[in-house]
């Protein structure tokens, strides 16, 4: 077996985990989190099961876990994965949807793997800053809410303005 890595890192100030599973050749078993988790896989290919839809994952996919969302993923040759994704609770979120929109919700993400190279890219920069400890908590924030936004307003139909005054 190959060199593997799992690592957690923890943003203290915006309370969000950034996982990184390197070398992995494991099948995950059906299971659920409590959480939000957005991802993406680096290196390798895997064929993922959520929501009663088969889906493979290659490089450069965005995979969007809402809460509950029952899921399994597996190899789907000899290459091993390199997964990168955050873990957002949900009160997190509802912070976050609050200072964006003037409105606590839970979004639903209605698709859970994406091709949207603008949402990757914040979510690269993103994951890269915690894992590395880069950037100011501002800069972080400012990142972060971005990545939720976009999400929003393009995969979840739910249409939300700020609320004035």
């Amino acid at each position: 077996m190959g060199y593997e890595k799992r690592r957690i890192y923890l943003d203290k100030e915006l309370d969000i985990e950034a996982y990184w599973f390197y070398g992995i050749m494991q099948k995950f078993p059906n299971h659920f989190h409590e959480y939000y988790v957005i991802g993406f896989v680096e290196e390798g290919q895997r064929r993922l099961q959520c929501k009663n839809k088969d889906y493979i994952i290659n490089p450069g996919n965005l995979v969007v876990l809402n809460p509950f969302d029952s899921h399994t993923c597996m190899q789907v040759n000899n290459e091993a994965l390199d997964w990168r994704c955050i873990n957002i609770k949900k009160a997190v979120i509802q912070k976050v949807t609050e200072e964006i929109y003037g409105k606590k919700y839970l979004p639903f993400f209605s698709k859970t793997v994406l091709s949207d190279i603008e949402i990757l890219t914040l979510l690269k920069e993103f994951h890269t800053m915690i894992t590395l400890g880069e950037g100011s908590s501002k800069s972080r924030k400012v990142k972060f809410h971005k990545i939720i936004k976009e999400l929003s307003d393009k995969y979840t139909g739910q249409i939300l303005e700020r609320e004035t005054g």
